[in-house]
């Protein structure tokens, strides 16, 4: 029987799905490992625990950042790590990989994805893009032959794909994405409380009291880190008005490749998606208002996928199966 195994490699978490037995991995692209001697100290969410209370020895770092690989030996070790500890090592080089990538990228960070899953010794490799698989999770791609809009909304990037008769009629990246809001969080309570925060602590943020909604309920929220002056710990409260004000500063870009992709569609696919509507999901497309703002700047009914955290594994999920039963 053909063996195949599905990989979302993200830039906030890995997914790994295997037919049959579902989703046996979701954890965060998180890998620790000696500074000393190179060696793996810990992955997903036991490393994740260690970000920001390490000694010199102890290093913790996201091998991928905005959606390509940023350290491909550690991406490498972080891989090989986990598919030991499902017993998946062995059994991935004579399966079939499914295995999400951005639309977007260049030759270099192709490549580079590729010879990850090369040095793992993976020969067969499919990639598709993030909104394909999306596409494909919430049974829009070959439902009828409209056009259908897919705007993934990750941790690392965004990626958005025109689909219609089950094809990708265009895509296109861009940089909005989970951590871009995250570091707009942590530097505006650096300028203006003149607080240093983590990484972490402005997610926890962006999660509790984050919002681009018209009119939020204000609500407050006291966090605390290190003061940039007496470099001592110290809190402040914060709210939600004030955390919207850095939060639209990064909305632009999703904006303008909006835009762009509608720019170049034909009349008959953009009476299909006025129609259906535009479609988002990834985990980032449930900051609160973000429906309802870009349905507002886009005059286009927007709305969420169900469950949309899941919609790319859905979308593995869905094509294996198709795989498993060709004969």
């Amino acid at each position: 029987m053909r063996k195949i195994i599905g990989i979302d490699f993200g830039s906030s978490n890995t997914i790994v799905y295997l037919p049959k037995k579902g989703i046996i991995y979701n954890e965060p692209t998180v890998i620790a490992y000696n500074a000393n001697n190179k060696k793996v100290v810990s992955t997903g969410y036991l490393a994740f625990k260690l970000l920001g209370k390490t000694h010199n020895d102890t290093k913790v770092i996201r091998p991928i950042e905005n959606g390509v690989i940023s350290d491909g030996p550690f991406s490498v070790k972080y891989l090989e790590n986990v598919l030991r500890n499902l017993h998946l090592l062995r059994k991935c080089r004579k399966a079939t990989l499914i295995v999400s990538r951005p639309s977007e990228f260049t030759q270099i960070e192709g490549t580079a994805l590729r010879n990850v899953f090369r040095k793992l010794g993976c020969n067969k490799i499919m990639f598709y893009s993030a909104s394909y698989l999306s596409t494909i999770g919430c049974n829009q791609a070959n439902a009828t032959t409209k056009g259908c809009f897919m705007i993934n909304i990750g941790g690392g990037i965004t990626d958005m794909s025109v689909i219609a008769n089950g094809e990708v009629l265009l895509s296109k990246t861009c940089s909005f994405s989970g951590k871009k809001l995250d570091a707009s969080i942590i530097r505006h309570i650096r300028k203006n409380h003149q607080l240093i925060i983590s990484e972490k602590t402005a997610e926890y943020i962006k999660m509790k009291i984050g919002s681009i909604e018209s009119y939020p309920e204000n609500r407050l929220l006291e966090v605390s880190g290190i003061n940039v002056i007496s470099s001592l710990p110290h809190s402040v409260v914060i709210s939600t008005s004030e955390i919207k004000s850095c939060l639209m500063n990064c909305i632009d870009p999703l904006l303008d490749a909006i835009a762009d992709c509608l720019e170049v569609i034909t009349p008959d696919v953009a009476s299909d998606i006025i129609d259906s509507g535009v479609i988002i999901c990834g985990g980032t497309s449930l900051l609160a208002g973000l429906r309802e703002f870009l349905e507002n700047k886009l005059n286009i009914a927007c709305r969420v996928a169900p469950d949309p955290t899941s919609t790319t594994i859905q979308g593995i999920k869905n094509i294996a199966h198709q795989l498993l039963t060709i004969k």
